[in-house]
């Protein structure tokens, strides 16, 4: 049994774009979309394993084009991933409301999210759990995300600090 096709959707082209390669470097038979209406389509073409869908999308979003395919018996049994920026506790549930059986909060790791996709092939449920397992070790605030930089002497979020004169730079 070959790793799992993956359908990967998100409408920024260099993010979906290296994301797909990515995978496709590490054997997976792996498709991109750049929106909900395209993720329908190419879910009922491609019939994947699984599909990472971006919620934050123009035209049709990833909360409805989840919808639509949990809704067609013939994609009702795609595991779909949401993959955003959304990465508050009711963005979680509305996703999951939807349809999605997982959550990952972007940024996220490429190599811990390719493993656990290797894994899912045989066990479904390990896809799941390592997503779940990637929302928990996130941030809760970009307040405290930031206090952890400057606590490990790593730039501030912004990249801009105060020089001498008390004027904005760049680091």
């Amino acid at each position: 049994m070959g790793l799992p096709r993956v359908l990967v959707v998100d409408n920024f082209p260099d993010g979906r774009e290296m994301l797909v390669e990515y995978l496709r470097f590490r054997g997976f038979d792996a498709h991109g979309a750049g929106d909900g209406a395209e993720a329908v389509a190419r879910a009922r073409v491609l019939l994947p394993d699984v599909i990472l869908m971006d919620l934050a999308m123009p035209n049709v979003d990833g909360w409805e084009a989840t919808r639509r395919i949990k809704a067609d018996p013939r994609t009702r049994g795609v595991t779909i991933i949401a993959v955003t920026a959304h990465a508050f506790a009711p963005d979680e549930v509305s996703a999951r409301q939807a349809g999605c059986d997982g959550y990952i909060a972007k940024p996220y790791d490429l190599t811990r999210l390719a493993d656990a996709l290797s894994r899912s092939r045989s066990n479904r449920s390990s896809l799941l759990f390592a997503a779940d397992r990637e929302v928990k070790k996130r941030p809760v605030s970009r307040r405290r995300g930031r206090a952890k930089a400057r606590a490990a002497n790593a730039p501030p979020h912004s990249a801009i600090t105060r020089g001498r004169e008390g004027r904005h730079r760049k680091s």
